[in-house]
């Protein structure tokens, strides 16, 4: 039988710059199996502002390895390279005013390669138009202890840790646990029960 939930916050229409609520376990959980019925409910379905919450989530459920260099130890980078801006920006409202692990959290846009390896973040979103720069990115975010993030398909498969994915009508995550684990990332056991497991270059 077909779920006809509906989370308040997918109410919220695409035009909105109002910050959307978060997310608690039984929320993300009911997202990721949530369908999408008719055209006016797509309308106001909005995977950028969901897929923007979800990142904010994973800063919970993941826990990042020691740093011993850091930029700004004070502050927790969630990264953004490529061309989605608008996902970039309900980012932006979903995590101002909010922290994690006592360290407040900044959104920083990265045109280049070069800025990522001068200043990692601790995060990286990498949108589909910057999958050409994916060895090299992979390789800086091995060496940084960078999570990496993107809504790309194979995403995982490729060497990537968590990929939320659009299936149809809904959203799902990915998590490449081998590929997190070899780079000294925790992910919470109630995470994974949310999530697809991938190894590089294969399904489990």
């Amino acid at each position: 039988m077909q779920s006809h939930f509906t989370a308040p916050f997918m109410c919220i229409n695409r035009n909105s710059r109002l910050q959307p609520p978060r997310l608690s376990i039984l929320v993300l959980a009911l997202l990721l199996v949530v369908t999408v019925f008719n055209p006016a409910q797509a309308e106001v379905y909005d995977q950028d502002q969901v897929k923007a919450v979800f990142l904010y989530n994973l800063t919970n459920f993941i826990t990042w390895p020691a740093k011993t260099d850091q930029s700004n130890p004070a502050a927790f980078t969630i990264g953004v390279i490529g061309q989605d801006t608008l996902m970039g920006a309900f980012l932006e409202h979903t995590v101002s005013g909010e922290t994690t692990r006592g360290l407040s959290i900044a959104v920083k846009y990265f045109q280049s390669l070069d800025g990522i390896e001068s200043h990692p973040c601790d995060l990286l979103f990498i949108d589909g138009d910057q999958m050409h720069l994916w060895p090299q990115i992979r390789e800086i975010a091995r060496r940084s202890k960078i999570l990496t993030v993107s809504d790309v398909e194979g995403f995982g498969r490729r060497g990537g840790i968590v990929g939320l994915l659009t299936s149809g009508r809904k959203i799902r995550i990915e998590i490449n646990l081998e590929e997190g684990r070899r780079n000294g990332f925790e992910i919470s056991a109630k995470l994974l029960k949310l999530a697809h497991i991938v190894t590089n270059g294969k399904d489990d």
